[in-house]
């Protein structure tokens, strides 16, 4: 919950002691009755390792056949992030580096270097620059928020706050 100054339980704070539990917290009770041979309930995993593995299964590393992708590097400034300053948009036929190009590629073509260029008209996203919430703008750039991104971990979160910003 974003902005809410509750945290994550990994280190087992927040435990609630009666029920109903608060936003936050976990009723660790009835979560050691219904995964009673977890190694965190055994007391066979510390929080130091639980730390490190989540750092080394969630957050950093390369993913490998998952979601579509042969393969994705969870360090987002190792997946080739364009730097918006030095996009030729002409090289790539697109009507921004903000936008995909929305024509079609013709009759019995499913290949995106057969679109013709975009003769429309698209608003200039610095001048628009709106949206919900809070957090960078439509316009910032993937270069930065990606090392950004890159260089998190575990426990360097702030609540209301992206980690790209």
């Amino acid at each position: 919950m974003a902005g809410s100054n509750y945290y994550a339980n990994i280190e087992g704070k927040n435990i609630a002691t009666t029920l109903p539990a608060e936003k936050g917290q976990s009723y660790t009770e009835n979560l050691k009755s219904a995964f009673s041979s977890s190694p965190i309930n055994q007391g066979d995993i510390t929080i130091e390792e639980r730390k490190e593995t989540f750092q080394k299964l969630v957050l950093d590393g390369e993913v490998l056949n998952g979601n579509g992708f042969n393969s994705f590097n969870r360090d987002y400034i190792q997946n080739g992030i364009p730097d918006i300053g030095n996009l030729k948009i002409e090289d790539y036929n697109l009507p921004s580096p903000y936008m995909p190009n929305p024509t079609s590629p013709g009759v019995g073509s499913f290949d995106a270097d057969d679109k013709p260029a975009f003769e429309g008209t698209v608003k200039d996203p610095q001048t628009v620059n709106s949206q919900f919430g809070v957090g960078n703008n439509s316009v910032y750039n993937p270069a930065v928020s990606s090392k950004k991104l890159s260089d998190l971990k575990l426990g360097s979160y702030l609540p209301g706050k992206s980690g790209g910003n």
